[in-house]
């Protein structure tokens, strides 16, 4: 009965922390045209990874960025084309593109959350090792503010043959403020590991 009555309290904190999260990282959202065969896709050009929207604040950055859109490519193995014109058919055309990079501050209003410690208990019998039981005590949390940095990731797949647009995704998530090249390197793998999903 004990363990059951902990078991409950560790999911009840483990409920309360992802409900009190300071962001919620949302999973992306893909649209694909049903009518077309993505199988015969074989061949990709992407187009350099469009800025216009946003400024990241750093041309070092947004150097490194590009790169790395490159450079997730080559990684998902997929036969793109990204450094010469786009002067010879391809079957289809990937476009990139950041429509936000913006600082936000989310406010997380004061509460209590319930920390667990291990109490010891007397032994039954003098040669018997002491046992522990969990016990749960409430710590306070005063209001604060956490200042974050959000960017807003989205894709389109034009087909090569009319520039007939069949697939779009986007992503949105919190960019690690410190190394905020490793937080696009993720949405760059993820993006183009869902692109090889559909089209092999």
């Amino acid at each position: 009965m004990k363990q059951f009555v902990y078991l409950f309290k560790a999911y009840l904190f483990f409920a309360v922390c992802l409900v009190l999260s300071p962001v919620a990282q949302a999973e992306p959202i893909s649209w694909a045209d049903k009518d077309f065969d993505f199988k015969t896709v074989h061949s990709i050009y992407l187009q350099e990874l469009d800025l216009k929207k946003v400024s990241l604040g750093s041309h070092v950055l947004e150097l490194n960025v590009c790169d790395q859109l490159k450079e997730s490519a080559k990684l998902a193995k997929l036969d793109i084309v990204s450094d010469v014109p786009f002067v010879y058919q391809t079957d289809a055309v990937v476009i990139v593109s950041i429509d936000k990079y913006s600082q936000e501050t989310i406010h997380i209003p004061e509460h209590t959350s319930m920390v667990f410690i291990d109490r010891p208990a007397w032994p039954y019998y003098p040669w018997h090792h002491y046992w522990y039981y969990p016990v749960a005590v409430p710590v306070y949390e005063p209001a604060t503010d956490i200042h974050c940095q959000i960017v807003k990731l989205h894709c389109m797949i034009k087909t090569g043959a009319n520039n007939r647009t069949v697939y779009e995704y986007e992503d949105v998530r919190q960019v690690n403020i410190e190394n905020p090249q490793k937080s696009f390197k993720k949405m760059f793998n993820e993006m183009f590991k869902r692109i090889r999903k559909i089209t092999h």
